[in-house]
């Protein structure tokens, strides 16, 4: 899933950003955390699913109920999004992302996700680099959310949208902490959507309704089965709970045997 393009003031936003970033790193590692994010598209997104939610809020349909509806809570999301950590990948080849905790809140319509964890060269052979690294905190949302068809169980997809350098670790070698937090800062912006992340939430769907079949007494059918198909056809996240509309599609029905 990629990130939405840039407009032009939000590249000028995050090229501000990067030199700042840079500038703070090239003067030393202390200082406030920089944070590289697209601002403006992501404050639009809170704004539109904030006037979403108001105006459902209106019509008496803050959740919507044209199909099942399911909610779960946000410390259930939270932990099975820590168990699926931790997690690492490697973004252009040269830097290996290791995250390592995770923390999840609803209170607007796409939730927050926070994901903690650090980042260091991609090529641990370079002795003088295997030690360095920085701290980072990837920002996230939930996207969507759908049932599996196979295995019958709701997944939610967590898709990041920006990042924080926290601190930076300071090693023997401060030139090469500051050259590979300058170059994750100027890296991680199109590698993000690289992390993004499929959570398995713990609730399960029939597949199908099945008849066990009658052969005796004055009603009398053969055994059969009737597929079921879920579709997830809204989501919001507010109130310390997602709430999902999830359609119930039934298939073609598949008779039994005799008996």
């Amino acid at each position: 899933m990629l990130v939405p393009p840039l407009t032009r003031p939000a590249r000028a936003t995050c090229a501000w950003l990067l030199s700042l970033a840079a500038g703070a790193l090239a003067g030393g590692c202390g200082g406030a955390p920089q944070r590289v994010a697209d601002l403006e598209a992501h404050l639009s997104r809170q704004v539109a699913d904030l006037r979403a939610l108001v105006e459902r809020a209106e019509k008496g349909r803050l959740v919507a109920t044209d199909g099942l509806v399911v909610a779960v809570r946000e410390d259930v999301v939270r932990h099975m999004a820590e168990l699926a950590l931790p997690r690492e990948q490697v973004i252009q080849q040269r830097f290996r992302v290791r995250l390592e905790r995770a923390d999840v809140r609803f209170r607007d319509r796409h939730g927050a996700v926070r994901l903690e964890g650090r980042v260091g060269w991609a090529d641990v052979a370079d002795l003088q680099r295997a030690d360095v690294f920085v701290d980072l905190v990837v920002f996230g949302r939930i996207d969507a959310a759908a049932v599996d068809a196979k295995e019958g169980t709701l997944a939610v997809e967590i898709v990041p949208i920006g990042f924080e350098i926290q601190k930076v670790n300071v090693g023997e070698g401060q030139p090469t902490v500051r050259e590979l937090a300058a170059g994750v800062a100027r890296s991680l912006p199109e590698g993000l959507a690289s992390l993004s992340t499929r959570v398995t939430i713990p609730v399960a769907f029939e597949r199908e309704i099945r008849l066990e079949g009658r052969d005796s007494g004055p009603l009398r059918y053969r055994p059969a089965s009737l597929p079921l198909r879920f579709v997830v056809k809204d989501l919001a996240a507010h109130g310390g709970r997602l709430w999902l509309s999830v359609a119930v599609e039934a298939g073609a029905g598949k008779p039994g045997g005799t008996r």
